[in-house]
């Protein structure tokens, strides 16, 4: 699959990324490769592959539960473009009643 340029543009503006030509060229270009690649390994033919319950056979891996301090809510908040009572503010996605 091969990205265009207006693909790139239409991602950095919903990012709030402002890139320049020739970033928006490298990034067609090394996305559109990832992209590919991707295309090429859902090209390998795995009908007679058995599934794999377990990829990992060394376990759960847990660590202690500890409480740690977190972000003050005016940091988090600081890069947001809106916010609505204390809270990122988005406008809705997908239409409602679907």
């Amino acid at each position: 699959m091969k990205l265009a340029k207006t693909d790139i543009e239409a991602i950095a503006e919903r990012s709030r990324f402002l890139l320049t030509e020739e970033e928006k060229d490298e990034l067609t270009e090394f996305l559109s490769g990832i992209l590919e690649y991707f295309d090429k390994i859902n090209a390998i033919d795995t009908g007679n592959t058995e599934p794999a319950a377990i990829m990992n056979h060394a376990g759960n891996r847990m660590r202690d539960d500890v409480a740690m301090p977190s972000l003050q809510q005016d940091a988090i908040l600081g890069n947001a473009a809106d916010i609505k009572d204390g809270f990122f503010y988005v406008p809705y996605a997908l239409k409602t009643g679907l």
